[in-house]
């Protein structure tokens, strides 16, 4: 059984090394097995959080907003979000988002900009799902269209009859 190369090894991490392979020879374990063995399972950090809707959102956009034609639309984008969601959502982590959050985003602004509203939404309900197919959030989009996120849809827009 190898210990290491010479150049890496010292002397003394040599003799430890042998030791606690005879300890594991004694105790009836094989010692180039059982290094396979834990080389097979690494000790991966773990991560304790999800990332932050900002993050995702950040990432989402440097990958997607370049392929905008429109500078100003790209401006508009970002702008909106920096306005309007990350007060409130941009620090939470992605896969705590909630129905009631995305409307507490969206509540003071349908009536006074019904448009910027909508588009928000629909902004925020793409990043969410960039997180679910990122693999940072599980379940359905709180910011899909159809169902709670529908309740404060602006008055023109019901009256046309828009989705």
């Amino acid at each position: 059984m190898g210990l290491g190369a010479l150049a890496d090894v010292s002397l003394v991490k040599a003799r430890s090394k042998a030791s606690a392979a005879r300890a594991l020879v004694n105790d009836g374990i094989d010692p180039i097995e059982h290094m396979r063995a834990q080389a097979v399972i690494p000790a991966a950090p773990k991560r304790n959080s999800s990332p932050t809707f900002e993050e995702v959102a950040e990432n989402y956009m440097a990958d997607r907003l370049k392929r905008l034609r429109s500078e100003a639309h790209r401006h508009n984008w970002r702008q909106s979000l920096l306005d309007y969601a990350y007060p409130i959502i941009g620090k939470m982590p992605v896969n705590a988002i909630e129905t009631n959050d995305v409307l507490a985003v969206l509540k003071p602004i349908w009536e006074s900009k019904c448009e910027t509203a909508s588009r928000l939404r629909g902004r925020i309900e793409r990043i969410l799902a960039h997180a679910t197919v990122e693999g940072f959030r599980r379940g359905a989009n709180p910011a899909t269209w159809r169902g709670a996120v529908a309740v404060g849809v602006c008055r023109e827009r019901s009256s046309q009859g828009a989705r």
